[in-house]
């Protein structure tokens, strides 16, 4: 078509001739006919310009599919990607119509399907242009091509019933979440696998940025100039304190999954990258992923790191990368054994372990009330308090003996800090009702206590549910604490304070 007929006085309708007649190829443009020479207001000229236009770019796509209908168009789009449904076809279909009054709804099909026939053809050409930097990308960005390393991958359903596939990309610049629909390039994504994608969309999604991909986003495996996998991801010693972090490391083992406090699955994993060992609270679906996996080295994006802890969230990615098994036995040649007997509840559920010298939390020894012999034994200070974890125990007899536990007898206003080492023996004196406080953090449950410590007495508190247990607890009792935690008020007088830490010591046990 001559371009420059389009601004002829006839298709202005500025100078008509009679009828001028549509094609059949031109059908899916509302035009109307021109009739004889009359006065024609500057709106309607620009209106009849908008129309010519707009039927000047279906002539290329009327040349291949011309003679379709309705019904052959959305079969055909719906077989170029098997990811589209008619529902979200048609989300697409009154996209098109909005931005274009003159559209009918076979025009917009027509048009989404030549946007895919092109598309098709830019994956064999290989060639999308340049490479949006992920360090450089801000919400708001659209039509940008980015390439990047798979770090994590991570499966989902949304409200409305539709899977969806996130995955985490890092070109070695900054990393970023790449959301699409389960199409089969993307389930086919493996972590190490390099991604390129033209034509996507920046989103700020869950206060985050993110890289929204289309139905019509080219989507291949590309062999560009991409960082390694191990130049990526970090070992576990490397990650940033408080941060989310993409890691890897090596499982020793794993103590099993239970049920937290919160009536959450949780399997507290033994984790290490061959410097150090770190404990690894593995949360919901990625507790079972933990069993039994001794010896097998994984890649995990968005995992938080706290000290010698590293916790598993909604958005962690996790995946098996291969296996150390000789790493995992030069880190066990460092373990040992040990028989303790529990002594303790804390307020929290978990068992408080006295092995003759010193006192331990022990998470994974739930309700154990007898000896127990432990093997391939941690210590990890975790909160300043000793936790003890073992891949396996076994009840023993309890024949041996363990001696005293240590009492602290030293004045608590030389001490500031937690006790771990020896038990405050206390007399409850009274207690307040239970209240409720507002503070920074909302609406909490209160309760204050008076203890005597031989001659002396301390004020000291508890919050939320721990609350409620020091509640149940009788004035003018006599209580030997395990792990309190004492503070300075703002006078400068100590005070103690019970936490989900603490814990009281059965007096059948103290021997």
């Amino acid at each position: 078509m001559d371009v420059s007929s389009l601004f002829s006085p006839n298709r202005l309708g500025l100078n008509a001739a009679p009828s001028w007649k549509a094609t059949t190829s031109l059908e899916d443009v509302h035009l109307q006919p021109l009739h004889a020479p009359q006065k024609i207001s500057m709106n309607t000229v620009f209106k009849n310009f908008q129309k010519t236009l707009c039927k000047a770019g279906f002539y290329l796509i009327m040349g291949t599919y011309s003679g379709m209908r309705e019904e052959d168009l959305e079969r055909a789009i719906l077989e170029r990607n098997p990811s589209l449904d008619k529902s979200a076809l048609d989300k697409m279909v009154d996209e098109k119509l909005r931005s274009s009054p003159f559209l009918t709804r076979r025009g917009a099909l027509l048009i989404l399907l030549e946007e895919m026939r092109i598309a098709q053809e830019l994956i064999s050409e290989k060639d999308f242009g340049e490479y949006l930097q992920l360090k450089n990308i801000t919400p708001g960005l659209q039509n940008i091509n980015i390439v990047g390393r798979v770090v994590g991958k991570r499966t989902g359903v949304s409200q409305d019933g539709r899977a969806y596939i996130v995955l985490k990309l890092s070109d070695g610049t900054g990393s970023v979440e790449v959301l699409g629909d389960v199409a089969d390039v993307l389930r086919e994504i493996r972590v190490g696998d390099v991604l390129a994608a033209h034509g996507c969309t920046v989103v700020r999604k869950n206060n985050k940025i993110t890289i929204r991909m289309s139905p019509t986003t080219v989507i291949k495996k590309d062999a560009a100039d991409t960082p390694s996998l191990e130049n990526l991801v970090k070992p576990l010693n490397e990650a940033a304190e408080d941060e989310s972090s993409d890691t890897w490391g090596v499982v020793v083992y794993d103590t099993g999954p239970r049920e937290s406090g919160d009536g959450i699955i949780l399997n507290d994993v033994i984790v290490t990258d061959g410097e150090r060992i770190y404990l690894l609270h593995a949360y919901r679906e990625h507790a079972s992923f933990f069993i039994g996996a001794r010896g097998k080295k994984f890649v995990a994006a968005n995992l938080q790191r706290r000290g010698k802890e590293f916790f598993t969230s909604y958005d962690t990615c996790i995946e098996y990368v291969g296996e150390d098994n000789s790493l995992v036995e030069r880190v066990l040649e460092k373990a040992g054994n040990a028989r303790a007997r529990p002594v303790a509840r804390c307020f929290d559920g978990v068992t408080v372990l006295w092995d003759g010298k010193k006192l331990y939390r022990a998470p994974q020894l739930e309700n154990v009330s007898h000896d127990v012999f432990c093997r391939n034994v941690f210590v990890l200070d975790l909160s300043s308090v000793p936790h003890i974890y073992c891949e396996n125990y076994e009840p023993v007899d309890e024949s041996s003996e363990f001696g005293e536990l240590p009492l602290f007898g030293g004045e608590l206003e030389s001490f500031d800090g937690r006790l771990v080492d020896v038990c405050l023996q206390a007399e409850l004196l009274r207690k307040t009702q239970l209240s409720m406080v507002e503070t920074r953090f909302g609406a909490r449950q209160l309760i204050r206590f008076w203890l005597k410590v031989r001659d002396k007495i301390y004020s000291g508190a508890a919050w939320g549910p721990i609350s409620e247990k020091v509640n149940e607890l009788k004035e003018g009792e006599p209580l030997t604490l395990v792990f309190p935690l004492i503070k300075k008020n703002q006078f400068g007088e100590s005070e103690v304070h019970f936490d989900r830490f603490t814990a009281i010591l059965w007096r059948e046990k103290t021997s």
